[in-house]
């Protein structure tokens, strides 16, 4: 919002917001980590430092296409507004460009703190859509562990609020907008051949098996849902990862100093499962290969034998992982 006073408003505004933001802001992030020691380690902390490790590009552009292919409609209602209005914007600053140009006065004010940086102000939903869509493409949108998690939750919104405004705006439009509305729930909701929504994913239902047919389950975060539909105990849950990733460092560190109770009750909880697989008390473990945990003990193969791969397509997320299997020693 700052920055948008700044480039459409007035530099003097968003001089004050900005000044009166920054010690709420500050505020609140010390009374949050006073209250709550591990928020920032899971919105904050653990993204910083994995992020880099588990980004690829093609991640992003897989998503892309995918969220494309499931919003055409809406997407395409936006696409042609999003042109009426940038065309009418450009119109309306070239028009007050050549009256600035004619009187000698600069189209892009830099000096005047009471008048906006661009002398023609952008609607404030397409500057929010552009910002929002800037932070997708740069930061969440490559993310390894989502699939269009971060689209639907932070851009779908946005875009149907959007469009649903736009479509009262002009005579037709929501003529348009309910026929454009219509083919995007149906893009959202027809199989097309289990294309988006696989109801039987190659190896799902051998891991489901598994689950059914054991009682205690060394589990991989992957699988947990069968846990939980089973009723049945989940090990991990996906948290070990929770000490390596919050790590805190430089002035960072001694501004937000580490809760050392998580680590500790997380040394406590790997001992306990590492003392239940030396003592055989899993019926199976099921990992993901080149799982690495510290909960899993070097010398597993002296309790365990390796039984073999399984290639799993999660319904979760329609990602293609090896999983491996391994049933105890008699």
């Amino acid at each position: 919002m700052v920055s948008y006073l700044f480039f459409f408003v007035s530099k003097k505004k968003s001089l004050y917001l900005g000044v009166w933001s920054l010690p709420c802001l500050i505020l609140s992030v010390v009374v949050i980590n006073h209250f709550f020691q591990s928020y920032f380690d899971d919105c904050f902390f653990i993204s910083c430092n994995v992020s880099a490790l588990t980004s690829m590009p093609m991640v992003l552009a897989r998503q892309l296409h995918a969220f494309v292919g499931l919003n055409k409609g809406i997407l395409l209602l936006i696409l042609l507004v999003l042109v009426y209005h940038l065309v009418s914007w450009f119109i309306a600053f070239r028009k007050k460009m050549n009256e600035a140009l004619k009187t000698w006065g600069p189209c892009i004010r830099l000096k005047d703190w009471d008048d906006p940086l661009i002398i023609n102000r952008l609607p404030l939903e397409i500057y929010a859509g552009i910002c929002m869509a800037i932070v997708l493409i740069m930061l969440m949108g490559s993310h390894l562990g989502s699939n269009l998690w971060y689209f639907f939750q932070l851009f779908s919104p946005f875009l149907v609020i959007y469009a649903s405004g736009l479509a009262g705006q002009f005579t037709l439009w929501p003529i348009l907008f309910s026929f454009l509305l219509i083919y995007n729930l149906s893009s959202l909701t027809h199989d097309d051949n289990y294309r988006y929504f696989n109801k039987k994913p190659i190896g799902w239902n051998t891991i489901e098996m598994l689950v059914k047919e054991n009682n205690s389950i060394f589990n991989s975060p992957l699988i947990a849902p069968l846990l939980i539909q089973e009723n049945k105990q989940i090990v991990d849950n996906g948290t070990q990862y929770y000490t390596e990733g919050g790590k805190r460092q430089g002035l960072i560190g001694l501004l937000f100093q580490e809760d050392k109770r998580v680590a500790d009750a997380q040394k406590l909880y790997a001992g306990k499962l590492q003392y239940m697989v030396k003592y055989k008390l899993f019926d199976l473990i099921i990992v993901e290969m080149g799982y690495s945990s510290k909960t899993l003990p070097g010398d597993m193969l002296h309790y365990y034998r390796f039984v073999g791969p399984i290639l799993v397509n999660l319904p979760q997320d329609r990602k293609y992982y090896m999983m491996t299997v391994w049933s105890r020693i008699s």
